[in-house]
């Protein structure tokens, strides 16, 4: 299955119908003021991709969880599907954004990352990936 198609079928199946708010142009979320937790960002949201290589298929799961309280937390989870082999990478710490921008700054392990960020229904955008909300 190309990584197209799933991320399609992902996002199919993810779709519940509910429209969130839509303020910026093009019916984007422009997130808050400097330093806010805007609440279109509070929920969890996921990115999973399917490919394969030499060592066989393999998959990619991300989810992001951003509180209400402006705590963030990454979960990766890799996998050889192939051979059985998988790997958990969880990361935690604060968030906040300015305009579209997004800021992550991580206490473990520690540093920060920033991301062009839009909402529009159920899909997330982080850099032009897109994640579909789950919860």
């Amino acid at each position: 299955m190309s990584i197209s198609l799933t991320l399609a079928v992902l996002s199919l199946g993810a779709c519940d119908g509910d429209l969130r708010i839509s303020t910026g142009p093009r019916g984007f979320s422009t997130g808050g003021g400097s330093g806010t937790q805007p609440s279109i960002l509070v929920g969890r949201w996921q990115r999973t991709i399917v490919f394969t290589d030499a060592n066989g298929l393999n998959s990619s799961e991300t989810t992001w969880e951003f509180r209400s309280d402006g705590i963030a937390i990454r979960t990766l989870v890799t996998k050889n599907i192939t051979l059985g082999f998988s790997d958990v990478i969880v990361s935690t710490g604060r968030w906040s954004t300015n305009g579209r921008t997004l800021f992550v700054s991580f206490t473990s392990p520690p540093g920060t990352v920033q991301f062009d960020f839009s909402v529009f229904g159920n899909v997330l955008t982080l850099n032009g990936q897109d994640f579909i909300r789950i919860a």
